[in-house]
């Protein structure tokens, strides 16, 4: 299906190309606009969308290139835009991706830049790659969430480093001794969803004392380490 719907945006992507040049051959007072004049047409309600689309589609690569920096979703005017101007528009906004994702084959390169934009654009990809899913918990590690399809230890870990919260979003037969230790030593508090050790215990509260309320019957070593670090924040508010 989707093929099919590829298929058919080139022919009439031919067809538009043939009609375009139609209307440059038979019409001599069509003016080339600039770049800004192009923004600002497109900015007027009373101009004609196909007017501008002729107008973006007489521009050379270079002036592409430009006029995406400034308006990445022109990329759905161009006729059989190149793969650069494709990496273009998804450098200034990943979102872009959805639209592509529609018309065309999205390569992995596309999928990459538009989560180095926008991570969150890891929601709307079926099946990511784990070299994809890395890209999107390195930045967030709350994305965990969203990510389709099997998520290898790797990206567990990853996603765990970036954000130690995100171990709530792995299946608790996962939560392994290494995980675990990681998280807690990125936010003291994902200690809440662990069944801990006492060494996660111990970096749980050196990374944040407050810790101490998730962990049941606390040693007198845990609770006096919890007190040293209270009363140092305190002289340091204090500074």
């Amino acid at each position: 299906m989707k093929i099919l719907k590829v298929l058919l945006k080139k022919i009439l992507d031919f067809y538009y190309l043939m009609e375009l040049k139609s209307k440059l051959k038979n019409n001599k007072y069509l003016k080339k606009l600039s770049i800004e004049e192009i923004l600002e047409e497109y900015k007027n309600p009373y101009t004609l969308k196909s007017s501008i689309i002729d107008q973006i589609n007489q521009l050379n690569e270079k002036e592409k290139k430009e006029i995406l920096n400034k308006q990445p979703y022109f990329i759905f005017d161009m006729w059989l835009p190149s793969q650069e101007l494709k990496l273009k528009a998804l450098s200034v906004d990943g979102f872009v991706l959805k639209g592509l994702d529609r018309i065309s084959y999205t390569t992995e390169e596309m999928k990459l830049v538009a989560i180095k934009r926008n991570p969150n654009i890891i929601k709307h990809i079926k099946n990511p790659s784990e070299l994809v899913q890395l890209a999107a918990v390195s930045q967030d590690g709350m994305l965990l969430e969203y990510i389709e399809g099997k998520k290898s230890r790797i990206v567990k870990l990853e996603a765990v480093k970036q954000n130690g919260l995100a171990i709530s979003l792995i299946n608790f037969k996962y939560r392994t001794n290494e995980l675990g230790l990681i998280a807690v030593k990125q936010n003291g508090l994902a200690i809440q969803y662990l069944s801990p050790t006492e060494e996660m215990k111990l970096e749980a509260i050196k990374q944040n004392p407050k810790a101490i309320q998730y962990i049941k019957n606390p040693s007198e070593e845990l609770l006096k380490l919890e007190k040293e670090i209270m009363k140092k924040e305190e002289k340091n508010e204090k500074k």
